[in-house]
């Protein structure tokens, strides 16, 4: 058929070639292939096309020459650009396509090809009169499909064939493998591929004609296959015969040609080759075999399709949707509502705006619907070309003017209506066509008569026009917008009623803070880190009270007087402007969480006859009261955000550069546009209106840093160090005197200063005379790094091990990796030793708001990837800081030391005596460890893998004493005689045996008990002294807040922050969590508990708060 004969469009909606090679062609996963996959994956698996490099060279000149034959056939075809194949990576299924010849592949226009899709008819290659091989179906199934562009009608035609080793065996094949060496990941990684590469080059060598047989009994095989079930499962559906006679498996026969039998074994061969490539990608570089290194394939079909050049959004990189991100694990850090905006669309997330706008009108010429203009497809078209608009910051004049023109003619996005919905109804989910105008004009006045603004009742009726468009109803849309424009004619010049202060005052005085829960915040766009910092300093009472006092030309530097400094560098008048406008939008935030929760309060019916008494006509007692439970939430201010995000305005991170050690922060990269570095002035004018905005998701501790920086930025300087009141003058350098630490009040709260001392010793372990280093540090946070080989610990612990000293080797290792004592000692007595050091810290001064960051992101040098470290931490209610302001006793760690410098440096004994309790509970436990680990018969057996040694020893003893038993039987004395060996002998030697083993049983068990008694004794007294910090203790520090890190990846995840809150009139304390919008209390076992709790086990805390106990009260509150 030629082109004019083609249809105009076939098949389902069409996509541009690329997305189709790249996303549609990736998400294409048939039942056939589904089955194959586990349950939890079956809905979320994406394909990524691969090739591998393998197979390597065949064993004979001839079978070489012929290889080399087949692979230069092979290119010249892909040269001639007429097929295409790909292996996925994750499930090892193939998708073959032919490209029909007869039309040229580039398409007739710049845009390229609009590929129309049908997918999914199962069928079967035809048959094959050769010899198949035992157990082959005479045919062999695939899912098939074609593709046709719309256009140019250029055919691809599309074979999708499921895996001849499947996902099942695979997983099956890698549990043998791995399991037996959970402790040293890297060897099971090692076994498994030296398993896959073998029956890669066992079925590679049957393909090229070899028939040799597998012997059981050779060594080689036997070592690399181990021939277990699933490795023998595997050799069965590639039609190995296992022969019992000579204990053998012989390969099927291939025939000749290319029959069903060979054509199965070699794409059987492509997928291990894959998979080969797969498994070696945790191991080290050195320890890759390049000839399984696959290669990601897409962008060859791209360029097949004669796709390759599609127009681009300028300065985009050439991401394409599924190339570099295709598998199941990470669908859950993508965004869904825009990935579906270019899936719905068909277009590539790179593509140009101006392809974005040909697709979207193409695709509604082709809408063969009943209403092409507004019915449902219509709709989703709408919505996927809002949703991308809205996320491109930066999309053209076309794209905006198309968006603009739907809305013109009554387009309104699925959003927009359940927002409206939810607004007039209380319930999204109504079905807007089954409501009739005049229900809708009803609740509308109703609604305005019961607003209190005419903020709120204008906002009522734009709900109301968004109905009326979603509605498409004439009538009600122009009562709609007479409404809105009588509401704005009787706004004009008018302004809002000032608060009524007094009433306030008068509320505030009856209002117990305790009666109604603090307000939360809305997540405006992966900023769920963005609400767990404003909650908390909110809580801190001195940043609270001074952001509120913004406006009295005191407390901030109103009068833009120039002189400070950000580290060496002198701040511009731009940044002071910035960062005044932070502090003004704070203000407003604070403002509004004051003013939402004493609303909560005044209308909820638990406290209707308090707020009775508040002076009548005040706003609050016009509105309808709610219950106190009710959810109240405040949306930060967009310009607020944009301002913490934004890092290209020369504003650094001081605080970053001070901290004890590297950040190693979670910096959680989700598929979003960074900032765009707009000014702050034009932040707020050029947002979209009701947008949801995806940022860039940063961490909680590097948000504290910038969020401090604005502060001080804010700050008036010293006046030392003033240039003159309200200059306007870029500052001169050479005027203003070095900068130095300028003691800001808030720097005081949060920033204290640590001494690290660095002595050196010698080969003999003397100390070198005169080689001390003593250096004085600021530091914003503590960085506490997790003790290895537990899945849990306890806070204290962590403290300990921060300011244990570490010991180095002096010129020869990098200074970030201690050795410990034990290890020197070792060196030494090898004569290895050289020149040591020994560092040591100890507290000067501790903040009284003290932020200490838990270590918890860690890189495996195996896989050369970055993981989060989910171990749980124990948390106390207070800690003490006191221990850690002297330096350790011994000031050489390999001399005895003596008693009395030991106890002059702790003269309470605390430190001695945890230090003694932890080294006995760890050698305790490490005793009751060995006793649980399992044991394994010398021959290798699984039998006894399960038990412990005791167990085992009770099974051994159980068995001789059925051997004295048997050896005491008429048969067993004659049978014995015949072999020479006396009956008695034999009984004597299975009851000494069996009495031996049962004492050693019983031995074991009774030690058992006694180290299980003593180390929960030990662990009691352990808790009683962490938990026994003196109210007299300068060092006491009391919990105040734990941000919460979910997610198993370092690269995605969900933030929230428990907060204590404490009310000093009933003196009792609860611990609140604040979650984006929801605040609720919650038990102390969420903060404080020995385990985490169920389903959370990947919720861990990252940072922790703690307050001077002795200014808790004077510091942190949740006041109104």
């Amino acid at each position: 058929m030629s082109t004019a004969e083609q249809p105009r469009h076939a098949g389902g909606a069409g996509v541009l070639a690329a997305y189709f090679a790249t996303a549609q062609l990736s998400e294409w996963v048939p039942a056939e292939i589904a089955r194959q996959l586990p349950a939890k994956e079956r809905h979320q698996h994406r394909h990524t096309w691969v090739r591998t490099a393998a197979p390597s060279a065949p064993a004979t000149p001839s079978q070489q020459q012929q290889q080399q034959q087949q692979e230069k056939q092979q290119d010249q075809a892909s040269a001639d650009g007429n097929a295409w194949h790909g292996c996925c990576k994750d499930c090892l299924c193939r998708l073959t396509v032919s490209v029909d010849t007869s039309v040229a592949h580039a398409c007739i226009d710049s845009t390229g090809h609009h590929m129309h899709s049908v997918l999914g008819h199962t069928t079967s290659d035809e048959k094959d009169s050769g010899n198949n091989g035992a157990g082959m179906e005479e045919d062999e199934e695939y899912v098939g499909g074609t593709s046709r562009c719309c256009k140019c009608g250029v055919l691809a035609v599309l074979r999708l064939r499921s895996a001849v080793v499947d996902p099942e065996m695979v997983a099956a094949l890698e549990e043998a493998r791995t399991k037996p060496h959970a402790h040293h990941p890297a060897q099971g990684t090692r076994e498994l591929l030296g398993t896959v590469t073998t029956l890669f080059r066992v079925v590679r060598n049957v393909c090229q004609g070899n028939r040799s047989p597998l012997k059981l009994a050779s060594e080689k095989p036997r070592q690399l296959l181990k021939f277990d079930a699933p490795c023998n499962q595997i050799l069965g559906i590639l039609g190995f015969e296992l022969t019992s006679s000579e204990a053998e498996f012989r390969p099927p026969d291939v025939g000749a040609g290319s029959s069903l039998m060979l054509r199965r074994l070699e794409r059987a061969r492509d997928e291990l080759g894959v998979l080969a490539g797969r498994v070696q990608r945790r191991l080290r570089d050195v320890e890759r075999n390049a000839a399984y290194v696959y290669r990601q394939v897409a962008p060859d079909l791209v360029a097949l399709l004669g796709a390759k050049d599609y127009p681009r959004r300028a300065g985009a990189s050439a991401l394409l949707m599924a190339t570099t991100t295709g598998s199941s694990s990470d669908s859950s850090s993508r965004r869904p509502a825009v990935d579906d905006a270019y899936r719905q669309l068909g277009v590539p997330e790179d593509a140009a705006d101006e392809l974005v706008v040909w697709s979207y009108g193409r695709l509604s010429e082709e809408d063969e619907s009943p209403d092409p203009l507004t019915g449902p497809q219509a709709q989703r078209r709408f919505d996927a070309l809002a949703a991308i608009a809205e996320f491109r910051t930066s999309s053209s004049d076309a794209l905006d003017a198309l968006v603009a023109s739907e809305r013109g003619r009554g387009m309104v996005t699925t959003e927009q209506t359940r927002l409206a919905c939810r607004a007039l109804f209380g319930d999204s989910g109504y079905e807007v066509a089954a409501i009739d105008d005049d229900t809708m004009r009803e609740m509308a006045r109703s609604q305005i008569a019961e607003a209190s603004s005419a903020k709120a009742k204008t906002e009522v009726a734009e709900h109301l026009r968004v109905l009326a468009a979603a509605k498409h109803s004439q009538p009600l849309a122009n009562y709609a917008a007479a409404l809105v424009s009588e509401l704005e004619s009787r706004a004009v010049a008018v302004a809002e009623p000032a608060a009524d202060h007094a009433a306030l005052a008068q509320i505030r005085r009856q209002m117990d803070p305790w009666d109604q829960l603090p307000v939360g915040l809305t997540n405006i766009g992966n900023t769920c880190y963005l609400n767990s910092i404003l909650q908390f300093i909110y809580s801190v009472a001195p940043i609270r009270h001074a952001v509120m006092r913004y406006g009295d030309a005191q407390t901030w530097n109103e009068a833009l007087v120039l002189g400070r400094r950000d580290g060496g560098r002198l701040l511009t008048l731009d940044e002071v402007r910035r960062a005044l406008r932070f502090v003004e939008l704070l203000k407003k935030l604070f403002s509004s969480l004051i003013n939402h929760r004493i609303e909560g309060w005044s209308l909820s019916d638990a406290h209707k006859e308090e707020s009775a008494t508040v002076a009548p006509g005040h706003p609050l007692l016009a509105a309808p009261a709610f219950s106190a439970s009710a959810a109240l939430a405040v949306t930060p201010d967009r310009e607020l955000s944009d301002m913490l995000l934004q890092k290209s305005t020369g504003i650094s991170n001081e605080a970053a550069a001070i901290s004890v050690s590297s950040s190693g922060t979670l910096n959680m990269q989700l598929d979003a546009d960074d900032a765009n570095g707009k000014p702050a002035a034009a932040a707020a004018s050029q947002l979209k209106p009701a947008a949801t905005q995806f940022y860039q998701q940063q961490d909680v501790d590097e948000f504290i840093e910038q969020f401090v920086t604005f502060l001080v930025h804010a700050l008036p300087p010293e006046p030392r160090l003033q240039l003159g009141e309200s200059s306007t003058a870029e500052p001169d350098a050479s005027q203003v005197p070095p900068a130095h630490d300028d003691g800001s009040w808030i720097r005081s709260l949060l920033y204290g200063h640590q001494e690290l001392l660095a002595e050196k010793y010698g080969p003999d372990g003397a100390r070198v005379a005169g080689s001390d280093d003593l250096r004085k540090l600021p530091y914003a946070k503590l960085i506490l790094n997790i003790p290895g080989g537990e899945s849990s610990t306890d806070i204290n612990d962590c403290i300990d091990g921060h300011f244990a000293p570490s010991v180095l080797s002096g010129g020869s290792q990098d200074a970030d990796e201690p050795k410990s004592s034990q290890m020197m000692d070792v060196d030494r007595a090898n004569g290895k030793g050289e020149v040591e050091i020994v560092q040591r810290t100890r507290l000067l001064d501790a903040p009284p708001v003290l932020c200490v960051q838990i270590q918890r992101l860690r890189f495996d040098v195996a896989t050369m990837r970055s993981y989060k470290l989910n171990t749980h931490i124990r948390l106390r209610r207070q800690i003490s800081l006191a221990p850690y302001m002297q330096f350790s006793a011994r000031q050489n760690p390999h001399a005895s030391g003596n008693g009395n410098e030991e106890a002059a440096a702790d003269p309470s004994g605390r430190r001695t005596r945890i230090r003694q309790l932890k080294t006995r509970v760890e050698t305790l436990s490490k005793h009751l460890r060995a006793l649980e680990t399992p044991v394994r018969a010398a021959s290798g057996s699984d039998a006894m893998a399960s038990m412990s040694v005791v167990s085992a020893l009770e099974r051994v003893q159980t068995f001789m004493r059925g051997v004295s038993g048997w050896s005491e039987s008429s048969g067993a004395r004659s049978l014995l005689a015949d072999l020479g060996k006396p009956a008695d002998a034999v009984v004597d030697d299975a009851r000494k045996l069996s009495s031996d083993l049962g004492l050693m049983a019983r031995a074991l068990t009774d030690a058992r008990a006694q180290w299980a008694d003593e180390r929960r004794a030990l662990c009691a007294e352990l808790d009683s002294i962490y938990d026994s910090v003196s109210t007299d203790d300068a060092g006491a520090y009391t919990l105040h807040a734990v941000f919460i890190h979910s997610g198993l990846s370092p690269e995605y995840g969900h933030y929230w922050v428990y907060i204590r809150d404490y009310d000093s009139k009933a003196d009792r304390v609860r611990w609140l969590c604040f979650n984006d919008s929801n605040v609720s209390v919650v038990g102390d076992d969420a903060v404080f508990g020995d385990s985490p709790l169920p389903g959370q086990e990947a919720a861990n805390p990252y940072l922790l708060v703690y307050v001077r106990s002795n200014e808790l009260g004077d510091v942190v509150d949740f006041g109104i």
